[in-house]
C-alpha cells in the first residue's frame, strides 16, 4: 500500500515547532557562551597575576615600570623606540607590555567577550621586542594608574597586595560617562559605570596585587569602597563625587584607579 506523505499544514506545524524551540534555546546558548568567556577572562587575569609575580621575583620585588615617563593617552606612542633617561611619553599600556617583554603571551590581554584582538607583532623584524602594544584594540584590561603621572612610583607598592590593580577595561573606553556612585545608584547608571566587556556592564573580573582573581557586579569595590574606575579619594564624599579619569588626580597607592587602554 502506498504511504501517504506529510500535508502542507503538517509541514508548517513542524517548522513552527522547530522555530519555537530555536527561539527558546538560543538565549540559553548565548548565555552559556558568555559564561564560558567570563571563565576564560578570569583565567587570563590569573595568568597575568602569575606574570607579575614572576616579574617581581626577578626584579627585586619591583613592579613593571619604565623610567623617565610622562603619560600619553595614545596606545602605541613610542612603541618602536626604547625609553631614555629623558622624559618620553608612553601610554599606560606600555607598563602592561613589560609582561609581554618578559615572555607572557599577548593573548592574555584580550578578553574573549571584548572586541579586542591579540597583538601579533610584538617584535620587530630583527627579533627585538617593541615597547608597547601596537594599538588600543590589542588590550581588554585597565591597569592601576601611575601616581600623579610621575616616574617616582607607578602606584604599585608592597602595600598593594590586597588592592585591585587590573580589571576589565574602563567604561570610558566605550564612550560611557562615569556616574558618581551612591548607595541608591540606579541599575542603569551602575552598569554604565562598569566595564562594558561583559554583557554591557553586567559583570567584571579583576586582579589584586597579591595575584588573586575575583569578580563582582559593581564597580565600587576598591579597598576604601571607592569606584575602581574613578580617581576619587578614600572618603565617601571623595569617591562618590569625583569621577575624573586623569592620571594626575591619583595620589594614593591603596586607592584603585584603573586606567587604559587609550585611543
Amino acid at each position: 500500500m502506498r504511504r501517504k506523505g506529510f500535508t502542507l499544514i503538517e509541514l508548517l506545524v513542524v517548522i513552527a515547532i522547530i522555530a519555537l524551540l530555536v527561539s527558546i534555546l538560543l538565549p540559553s546558548l548565548g548565555r552559556a557562551r558568555e559564561l564560558g568567556k567570563r571563565a576564560v577572562c578570569a583565567a587570563n587575569l590569573n595568568g597575568l597575576g602569575k606574570g607579575y609575580a614572576m616579574y617581581r621575583a626577578e626584579s627585586n620585588d619591583a613592579w613593571p615600570w619604565i623610567n623617565g615617563q610622562t603619560w600619553t593617552s595614545v596606545t602605541g606612542t613610542g612603541r618602536t623606540t626604547a625609553p631614555t633617561s629623558t622624559i618620553s611619553d608612553r601610554s599606560i599600556t606600555a607598563l602592561m607590555f613589560m609582561l609581554v617583554r618578559g615572555n607572557q603571551s599577548s593573548k592574555l590581554f584580550v578578553c574573549p567577550s571584548d572586541t579586542a584582538t591579540p597583538d601579533e607583532n610584538v617584535k620587530d623584524t630583527s627579533g627585538n621586542y617593541h615597547w608597547d602594544f601596537e594599538k588600543d584594540t590589542n588590550v581588554s584590561y585597565s591597569l592601576q594608574s601611575p601616581i600623579n603621572g610621575t616616574p617616582a612610583t607607578n602606584g604599585l607598592t608592597s602595600a598593594s597586595e590586597g588592592v585591585i590593580i587590573m580589571a576589565d577595561k574602563t567604561p570610558t573606553y566605550s564612550g560611557n560617562t562615569l556616574v558618581a556612585w551612591s548607595d541608591t545608584i540606579s541599575t542603569d547608571n551602575a552598569k554604565k559605570s562598569m566595564s562594558q566587556n561583559h554583557t554591557a556592564g553586567e559583570y567584571i573580573n579583576f586582579l589584586r596585587g597579591d595575584s588573586s582573581v575575583g569578580n563582582d557586579k559593581r564597580a565600587d569595590i576598591g579597598k576604601s569602597k571607592d569606584c575602581i574606575y574613578s580617581s576619587g579619594g578614600d572618603t565617601e564624599s571623595g569617591w562618590r563625587a569625583s569621577v575624573t579619569t586623569t592620571v594626575a588626580n591619583h595620589t594614593k597607592a591603596e586607592d584603585s584607579f584603573l586606567f587604559g587602554p587609550c585611543k
